[in-house]
Parts: C-alpha cells; structure tokens; sequence
C-alpha cells in the first residue's frame, strides 16, 4: 500500500487526497451503522498516516455528533498529510483534541467514568499497517483502553496491534466490532467477517506499474534460487 500511495502521486493523486478519501469513507460507513445524532464518537489516533485517516473521519462525523479525538503521537513527527488534518480539525467547536500528554492513566479512568454515561462509537485508528514487533506505550494502554469501554467500535483499515501479513496478534491487539479496509482486502484480514473494503481513487495505472514490478521482483528471486530465467 505504501509503494501504491506513491505510485498515485505519480500518476497525479496526492497522499492527501488519498487520506481525505479514506477518512470519508470511514466516516460515511460509520453513519451507516449508527445514528450520530444519539452518540459521542471517541476517535483513536496514532502517529502516522492511519492516525490521519482518524482526523479526517473525525471532521466529516463532527457535523452530527461531538467528537473527542485521543492524539497518542507527536505532532512535530507526523507524516505532512497527517500534520495538516490534525491542523484542520484544531479550531472545530464540536470537535476535543486530548493530546497524549494529557492522556495520563488518572485522567483515562476519569473519562472511562464519564463516558459510561454516553452512548458511544468507538473509533481505532491508532496503527494500521505500520505495526512491527511490540506494542509499545503510550499505544499499548491506547489500544486497552479502546478495548475497555463499552460502544459500537470500528477499526480503520486494520485493527490496531494485528500484523498486516499474517494476522498475528502482537502483545495487544483492538477488538472492533468492524472493519474497514481500503482498496483492497490485506492479507490479515481474509477469512475476517464484518469487513468492508472502500476504494479511495488509487489510479488503474498505479495498480498495473505495481503489478508490473512485482513481477520483476519474482523473476529476479527466482533466478537467484535456481540460476534459470523464469522463462527457461
């Protein structure tokens, strides 16, 4: 997904403009589910770019529902396209921006007591993709915290702490009630129920240029295993 997200800017489709329409999208399908109107989303986001589809999503649901985003990253080390979402949704009234400084385990027992009282959608988009190893704080407690309160919970594109390849759980994972994954369905998730695939405008020739490589990529690996060309 990486390389295909490149690949668009290349063929005239900005990372931006990819991440505007996923948070859309996630957005669109998360009214689908329930009725704003009635309930106080709490959006998850992590450091990189799927907590960028977080701010995005969280600008489209605040125009029916108050919104709280948890920011557990830094500002100054998000990716450029996640900085200028997070920049956009700080000045919206129906929109609390609780940053990770201010997420302490006191305060998180604080809320937990208070969003008790409301009805809730739950909204992960604190990893994605981007997990490797060990889920280390302050996302290890984000993601138990997520998994604690009660609501109709939505993870975005992955659930977070899930490897993106094999399905593995890492040491904490987000347990959401769906799914919703873009362009096409990652390898973890096959076989998953409640999963929902939105496409997000990757060009068809960025799709054919990936294919295309890929392939180059297999005939070299194959050459070097056996010393044949592929075509032997």
């Amino acid at each position: 997904m990486r390389r295909l997200e490149a690949l668009s800017e290349q063929f005239g489709v900005s990372k931006l403009t990819l991440m505007e329409k996923a948070g859309k999208a996630a957005a669109e399908f998360i009214a689908s589910k329930r009725d704003l109107s009635n309930h106080t989303v709490i959006i998850f986001c992590g450091p990189g770019n799927n907590g960028g589809d977080g701010f995005v999503a969280s600008r489209y649901l605040s125009k029916n529902a108050m919104v709280f985003v948890l920011f557990f990253g830094n500002e100054e080390s998000l990716p450029p396209e996640a900085a200028a979402n997070l920049t956009r949704i700080q000045a919206n009234p129906r929109i609390a921006i609780l940053r990770k400084n201010d997420l302490t385990p006191q305060t998180m027992q604080k809320l937990q007591k208070e969003f008790r009282k409301e009805k809730l959608i739950l909204v992960d988009s604190l990893l994605g993709t981007g997990v490797e190893g060990k889920i280390r704080e302050p996302l290890s407690s984000a993601i138990t915290f997520f998994n604690s309160l009660n609501g109709y919970k939505v993870s975005i594109d992955i659930p977070s702490g899930i490897h993106p390849d094999t399905g593995e759980a890492a040491n904490v994972s987000a347990i959401p009630n769906d799914i919703i994954t873009f362009h096409d369905l990652k390898p973890c998730l096959k076989g998953r129920k409640h999963v929902v695939v939105a496409q997000i405008g990757i060009p068809t020739k960025a799709v054919a240029e990936l294919k295309k490589e890929n392939l180059k990529q297999c005939a070299i690996t194959f050459k070097k295993r056996t010393g044949k060309p592929v075509c032997s």
